[in-house]
């Protein structure tokens, strides 16, 4: 069998996207199991970084050239390079963390540009679809092995079910009404499951937006049908915080003590971290530290539960203002393609609401699963950037 020329870039960057999917999945266990699995995961991810760096040979083919990023590529692009300046000149690292560090920095903006300009070049396909649905079917799977694992040992609050609800948006785009229900029906459990407050809270607020911004973009926006879909969708909530409560510890409990812990003591590690930024010097304040410098530097021994004074900490004021620019104008861009009614505008909306949430009391841009985010934004701009000039 042939493969035809013009056909090489789509089944290289179906490559590509088999190596993230693995990586993935592999550091999904990681973050529950980091010794044991933790060694693994590292090497392959630094393997998928490679593979994808290989993406750029595509341009020896005859007609696939690199296109202008758009504003919002651009800016993320900026803050990924800026990043590894503080993180090469990070103090207390090892030659084998500064090389795996840069890896992490460098991964999501190259994830985001090679989704895009691949999209740009050659358009969508089948197979791309089929490889969402995939992993997030090989994730799910994952995720269930793992709490299996942790379950039997009692111990809960599992954060790697993120990566199921990360990733769908993605999985949402397929025209299949009954894969969409199935999606959201599985991710719905698995949250529950892990008992994430952040997680149930980010898919309640994002499905409602995909569902509202859905009918608005086909031009099918009624009040009685999104009342009944909102009905339905507090109705599915309410059964699952029935049979949650029927465990030793529920969902609901845990939001009822929101008042006791704190948000899991946020509001004390958003004060140290604040002021750990506050009482640097000016060259520290401005440059920064390194990639995830506040768990080593934080007297608490926790990253910054925020991605703002996380990313201002590692990466100074400078690499603060090209990541809060990076996120408006993805916004701008959101709000463009709603207006335009552009089919991808629900998904893009959903991925915006369930960034904005995670990242305001959890984190994004420090963990591997952020890489699903760049996925998703570069795939998403690609086609539509791909429809606009076709």
């Amino acid at each position: 069998m042939t493969i035809k020329l013009a056909h090489i870039p789509k089944v290289f960057f179906l490559i590509t996207l088999l190596f993230y999917c693995l990586a993935s999945v592999l550091n999904l266990r990681a973050m529950e199991y980091s010794v044991d699995s933790g060694p693994l995961a590292g090497i392959v991810i630094s393997a998928t970084f490679a593979i994808w760096s290989l993406s750029f040979v595509k341009l020896a083919i005859p007609r696939y050239r690199l296109y202008m990023p758009t504003w919002t590529i651009s800016l993320y692009c900026l803050f990924a390079l800026w990043s590894v300046i503080p993180t090469l000149l990070a103090s207390n690292s090892t030659t084998n963390e500064l090389i795996f560090n840069t890896v992490m920095v460098l991964t999501p903006a190259l994830i985001l540009y090679i989704t895009y300009n691949t999209i740009v070049n050659c358009g969508d396909s089948k197979w791309f679809h089929a490889y969402f649905l995939i992993t997030a079917l090989l994730l799910s799977l994952q995720y269930i092995n793992v709490y299996r694992e942790v379950n039997f040992l009692e111990t809960l609050h599992l954060v790697c079910s993120y990566y199921v609800l990360y990733i769908l948006p993605l999985v949402l785009l397929t025209r299949s009404k009954a894969l969409r229900i199935t999606a959201v029906f599985l991710v719905t459990i698995i949250l529950f499951s892990s008992l994430k407050r952040t997680g149930i809270l980010s898919l309640a607020m994002g499905i409602m937006v995909f569902i509202f911004v859905g009918q608005y973009v086909e031009n099918r926006f009624k009040v009685k049908s999104f009342a009944i879909s909102l009905v339905l969708l507090l109705s599915l909530g309410g059964i699952f915080l029935y049979l949650d409560t029927q465990g030793d510890e529920s969902v609901l409990e845990r939001f009822e003590t929101i008042d006791q812990d704190h948000g899991s003591f946020r509001l004390e590690v958003w004060e140290h971290t604040s002021a750990m930024i506050s009482n640097q010097d000016v060259g520290s304040l401005l440059i920064g530290n390194g990639y995830n410098t506040v768990e080593r530097d934080s007297r608490l021994n926790k990253s910054a539960h925020n991605d703002i004074l996380e990313v201002t900490y590692d990466y100074g004021l400078i690499g603060a203002i090209l990541y809060i620019a990076a996120i408006i104008s993805l916004f701008f861009c959101i709000v463009r393609m709603i207006l335009n009614k552009s089919p991808y505008a629900p998904s893009l909306s959903m991925l915006f609401v369930i960034y904005m949430v995670s990242s305001m009391i959890s984190h994004i841009i420090i963990y591997y699963w952020g890489n699903l985010f760049m996925l998703t934004i570069g795939y998403i701009i690609g086609n539509n950037k791909k429809d606009a000039a076709d």
